[in-house]
């Protein structure tokens, strides 16, 4: 996935997923790692976050986290699963904000939204907390 001057690659290194963050623009490495996810779940989705800029996974146990850029580290920030009503309620991420995850939530197991009639898209607050967060001129 990319935006702006940013790309992410995620790949397998004997089952465990890697992620490389690059700027294209300076040809260099930003970040790169372990990419974690929940014990035995799959990698979702991956993107940036609408307003900050940071780079989010969610995963297939519904837990979404977020790579902080002061010391790159993975920071979980929402578990949607929380937000289902049925036990086999799945979420399909659209985008993040830095308040929100837009997705729309299937009901009864279904893996992806109908598509008729056209789903409309849930806000589901995500909590970022403030000390993983904090600048350098805070300490």
């Amino acid at each position: 996935t990319g935006n702006d001057d940013h790309l992410a690659v995620v790949f397998s290194v004997y089952g465990a997923l890697q992620y490389w963050l690059l700027d294209v623009s300076k040809d260099k490495f930003i970040s790169q790692g372990m990419l974690p996810i929940s014990p035995g779940s799959t990698l979702s989705w991956l993107g940036f976050t609408w307003n900050l800029n940071n780079l989010a996974t969610f995963d297939s146990k519904g837990v979404l986290r977020m790579l902080v850029s002061k010391d790159f580290s993975w920071i979980p920030i929402l578990n949607a699963k929380k937000h289902c009503k049925g036990r086999k309620d799945t979420v399909w991420p659209i985008y993040t904000t830095s308040e929100n995850l837009m997705c729309h939530i299937c009901k009864g197991g279904k893996n992806f939204p109908q598509t008729l009639p056209r789903p409309i898209p849930q806000a589901l607050p995500i909590c970022v907390p403030i000390l993983g967060l904090a600048s350098s001129e805070s300490e």
